[in-house]
């Protein structure tokens, strides 16, 4: 019986050590996978930042770039209180007209009267 059970311990070893080494194997193909895997998102990271790079405007193209946007805001102001003289003057005539108006108004109708 102890025998028996020897050969059963003995099988049962086996079957371990061979079950071990089987996942050392798919260990070490998954190791080489993450590997491979590190290398190209390295690779692919550095060809990432080479486009960037390439594509990255030059410090002169971003200096005028800024002074365009800023000659572009200024312009608008300008715009936009140059509309805002032209809406006060047009007031100031109207409110200047509006006596005018109503007198000759007032002269019309006593005249035909």
């Amino acid at each position: 019986m102890l025998g028996s059970l020897d050969v059963t311990t003995g099988d049962a070893l086996r079957s371990f050590h061979d079950a071990l080494d089987q996942a050392q194997q798919s260990l070490q193909r998954d190791e080489k996978r993450l590997s491979a895997t590190v290398q190209l998102l390295s690779d692919l990271t550095l060809e990432v930042d080479h486009l960037k790079a390439e594509r990255a405007p030059s410090s002169a193209t971003c200096q005028r770039r800024e002074a365009l946007q800023a000659e572009k805001v200024k312009a608008l102001q300008h715009t936009r209180h140059q509309r805002e003289a032209i809406a006060a003057t047009a007031d100031h005539i109207q409110h200047l007209q509006a006596p005018r108006l109503k007198l000759t108004k007032r002269v019309d109708a006593l005249r035909s009267m």
